[in-house]
């Protein structure tokens, strides 16, 4: 059975988000989900992975109630192939970036931790 090994609580999200750095320069991708440590993004991909995956890549997503955009280095921790070769999923943790980036992901984050709580 899969362990959930995660340090930090996740929330499920669909945040549209660029990836930099990735093969081809930028990528548009989605945010599906979220911690203060990493995410998991899922980008359209043709032609199967690059030779040797994707090793890191700058996030940039809009999260809500966050008035500017949150740019995160991320470092690739795995790598799923979707679709027959059509798209991809990558987990990545997030590797340094800017203390307001970090702090409005921080807060967005815990926001999303309480309505989702809220909730049960």
């Amino acid at each position: 059975m899969h362990q959930d090994r995660r340090r930090q609580p996740r929330v499920t999200v669909c945040l549209p988000a660029a990836m930099f750095g990735a093969p081809g320069s930028q990528v548009s991708a989605t945010v599906t989900d979220l911690s203060t440590l990493g995410c998991r993004v899922h980008a359209p991909w043709r032609g199967g992975l690059p030779p040797g995956g994707f090793t890191g890549f700058e996030a940039v997503f809009y999260a809500p109630g966050v008035p500017w955009p949150i740019v995160l280095p991320c470092s690739t921790v795995w790598t799923v192939e979707l679709v027959g070769g059509e798209a991809v999923d990558i987990g990545a943790a997030f590797s340094g970036g800017d203390q307001d980036s970090y702090q409005a992901l921080q807060r967005y984050v815990a926001s999303r931790i309480r309505s989702d709580r809220a909730l049960l």
